[in-house]
């Protein structure tokens, strides 16, 4: 039996299990879609002619129950569903969609023509006004890729946490100066929009304080960590799993206050890409980083982090030349020319039209009925991940043997990453019930995947990662053992990311335009969950800011060996009070114990924990799950973004497992 037919096996017996109907699309449309695309055309139709004010809310609510009527096993009345629905309108029209509805009004009493409306969904925004250009400035492309609408609109905040004091000062010189070497100015660029819409660096010809390579801001408090009202509540590793307070809870620790929100911040200011922001305790230190998500992505942030840390280091000669700051790498990857073209595997699956249409709808009713998301840090032990895997690997050895996977030449395997994504999809599956199918998508870095493009030791900084999106039922996800939907996960990876089908994607995004709207796959009904796993940077290890650390003195063991080691003026050891004796021995205990705590730090300058966040937070965030990556005690952290009640489910997973 191959792969495939296995598939298909598994979603057979898991729609059986679901009364043979839970997840079969419907071939006939019923009356509630026919009477929906009715009412939808009707007032399509209408407001090529004339709007009519009234028909607003039944438009709307024509377009819901189009979006909802494909749902399969519905036991409820679909006139029962419309009735409520319309006892809705009124809440509708004044809440979720009051934006669109005063457009839809204004249109009315302009009597404008159908090109109006198409600012519906192309919305004209002001011109920039961006400062004068400076003439000695050298101008550095933003290549196609990095110039995406997603992009454009992301501005991120990574903040770093050391248990260590480190000097400030040092960490601003050192970046400063990494910024200056050859082409690694690009980053300390000003970003700015060209007369065709294109987005420019414009670099100093020499940085100065009043044009630095970086924005750099300091706070100085005379107290520890614990102290602080918000950075003390920092997640910290755990010998057992934990949920833990989520990134956006640390939003003001990332940057100073008055940074730079959006990329129009920066394209009407003189204002450097990246800003430094450190924080300074008197037993630890936080590191904020603000840049524009159009420079680069995990991967560049690694060559930064890794390259800075040479700099900090003394070992400036070891900086490698910065490749691809002004001739675009892809320039002629997944161009229309290729001689040896491959259809895009997913072609057939890309919402279009009305599918794509439905699918924008169904996500905005999920966001108007469900509106509350929840950030949570999860800290997961080197065993509790260990155990994870090896139990997707025994489905998959049994699997095997039952001849499910194919005549494979190598043995099955599952990465972590393909696990921990398995997991939590079904973890969200589970928590929000339903029989809707399931759209995942994957950030896969191509840099390994194209070594015919990328050579090997060559540092690149931008953004070189792909979607890979795999389809499934809710019923797969949640019945199905552990091993199936990791492989399924691996599987697309593995038939997504080949050269060919890289390039056939690739030619998809080019298709587009340069910030043009992204394809989506999958179907109408969808869920989607998003996933980036960031284990490959390994930051952990990358990040050294040792040449940085402040020496400190421990005070109660400094205090203990004066008093130990004290001796008169004739070399004669005095002698010790017993009060003296006593207290001698509780700052030895306190000692040991700080000493213990101290084995469990990470090495001096070694990052403890780290996240990143969009400095403007979207609504449309939910269901994203990124894996931070693993620290140096193996433990693997995860932030997400997720209803609560896949939280509250995930609390009683975790309480069960842990016992």
């Amino acid at each position: 039996m191959s792969w495939e037919e296995y598939k298909l096996a598994i979603r057979t017996t898991v729609r059986r299990r679901h009364n043979g109907r839970a997840f079969r699309e419907r071939s006939q449309p019923n009356l509630t879609f026919a009477l929906s695309l009715f009412l939808f055309l009707f007032v399509w139709f209408a407001l090529q002619r004339y709007l009519t004010a009234g028909l607003i809310p039944v438009s709307l609510l024509s377009l819901i129950l189009l979006s909802r009527s494909t749902a399969c096993g519905r036991k409820t009345s679909r006139f029962s569903e419309l009735e409520h629905l319309g006892s809705q309108s009124s809440e509708i029209y004044r809440g979720s969609f009051v934006s669109f509805l005063s457009f839809l009004d204004d249109f009315h009493k302009k009597k404008a023509n159908m090109e109006v409306l198409r600012t519906i969904f192309k919305r004209s925004k002001p011109k920039v006004v961006q400062p004068p250009k400076v003439p000695t400035d050298d101008v550095y492309p933003v290549h196609f890729f990095d110039d995406t609408k997603p992009f454009r609109g992301m501005l991120l905040n990574w903040t770093l946490r050391f248990d260590d004091v480190l000097d400030a000062d040092k960490l601003q010189s050192s970046l400063s100066r990494l910024l200056e070497i050859g082409d690694w100015k690009k980053l300390g660029g000003r970003m700015r929009l060209s007369p065709d819409d294109k987005l420019e660096l414009h670099v100093p010809e020499c940085f100065t304080p009043e044009r630095p390579a970086i924005r750099f801001s300091h706070d100085v408090h005379d107290f520890p960590i614990a102290d602080h009202p918000n950075a003390k509540h920092l997640p910290k590793s755990t010998s057992v799993p934990s949920i833990q307070p989520g990134v956006v809870n640390f939003y003001t620790l990332g940057a100073r206050p008055g940074a730079p929100m959006t990329l129009e911040d920066l394209l009407t200011s003189d204002e450097p890409q990246i800003h430094l922001h450190v924080i300074s305790f008197t037993d630890a230190t936080v590191v904020g980083l603000l840049f524009s998500h159009v420079l680069f992505g995990a991967a560049g942030m690694q060559s930064l982090v890794t390259n800075w840390s040479l700099v900090m280091a003394g070992r400036e000669a070891e900086v490698p030349a910065l490749c691809g700051a002004r001739e675009d790498i892809l320039e002629d990857v997944g161009v229309q020319s290729d001689p040896d073209k491959e259809p895009f595997l997913l072609d057939p699956r890309q919402l279009k039209g009305l599918r794509h249409l439905r699918f924008n709808i169904r996500f905005l009713w999920d966001m108007w009925r469900r509106p509350e998301i929840e950030s949570k840090v999860l800290c997961l032990p080197p065993k509790f991940v260990s155990d994870l895997r090896a139990r997707a690997m025994a489905d998959l050895h049994a699997m095997d043997e039952k001849g499910a996977l194919g005549a494979e030449e190598e043995a099955p395997f599952v990465s972590e990453g393909d696990v921990l994504t398995a997991w939590w999809t079904r973890m969200v599956c589970t928590a929000r019930g339903g029989k809707r199918s399931v759209t995942v998508l994957n950030a896969v870095d191509i840099t390994g995947r194209l070594k015919s493009v990328f050579a090997p030791g060559k540092h690149y900084v931008q953004n070189f990662a792909l979607g890979t999106w795999t389809i499934l039922s809710s019923a797969e996800v949640v019945k199905a053992p552990l091993g199936y939907v990791a492989k399924c996960f691996r599987y697309d990876i593995q038939t997504q990311t080949t050269p060919s089908q890289i390039m056939a994607f690739m030619r998809r995004l080019r298709e587009a335009g340069r910030c043009g709207d992204q394809p989506v796959y999958g179907k109408p009904d969808s869920m989607l969950i998003i996933f980036t796993n960031w284990s490959r940077c390994k930051f952990f290890e990358c990040i050294d800011f040792a040449p940085a650390v402040v020496p400190r003195v421990d005070p109660a063991a400094a205090a203990a060996a004066n008093r130990h080691s004290a001796t008169s003026a004739d070399g004669e050891i005095t002698a010790t009070a017993p009060q003296d004796s006593e207290k001698a021995a509780a700052e030895a205990t306190a000692t040991e114990v700080s000493s213990e705590l101290a084995a469990k730090k990470p090495p001096p300058g070694k990052l403890s924990y780290h996240h990143s966040l969009a400095r403007t937070r979207s609504v449309l965030s939910r269901n994203v799950f990124t894996i931070l990556g693993k620290d140096l005690s193996g433990n693997v952290w995860v932030s997400a973004l997720g209803h609560p009640e896949c939280w509250e489910h995930l609390e009683k997973y975790i309480a069960t497992s842990s016992k």
